[in-house]
């Protein structure tokens, strides 16, 4: 048989198992489910250790696009106000547009 004390196992299982099994591991557990269970949680970990190490590189992968768009964002609004302070700047008046708006007929617009 396979006797251990809670108390004597690694701190890390230690602070996984339930608080239910604060008691001595009886003699009915074998070696056999006692690895089962360090397997169990092993996995656990590993899954745990996978999820996180995802969730980061998303989180990364999201930060890249998020500072993309707002460099594209601020070179469209820069040149918006370059097409503004260009239009305000242009006299309407001075330069005859009447020209420009004869009527084309072989334009078709349907």
């Amino acid at each position: 048989m396979f006797l251990v004390k809670i108390r004597q196992l690694p701190y890390f299982i230690y602070k996984i198992l339930p608080v239910f099994l604060y008691v001595e591991i009886s003699e009915i557990m074998s070696s056999i489910q006692f690895l089962l269970i360090i397997l169990f949680a092993c996995v656990l970990v590993g899954l745990l250790l996978g999820f996180f190490k995802k969730n980061q590189e998303i989180k990364l992968v999201h930060v890249q696009k998020i500072q993309t768009l707002n460099q594209s964002i601020l070179l469209h609004k820069t040149q918006l106000t370059f097409r503004d302070k260009g239009l305000l700047q242009y006299n309407f008046l001075k330069y005859n547009l009447d020209e420009s708006l004869i009527v084309q007929p072989n334009i078709k617009l349907i």
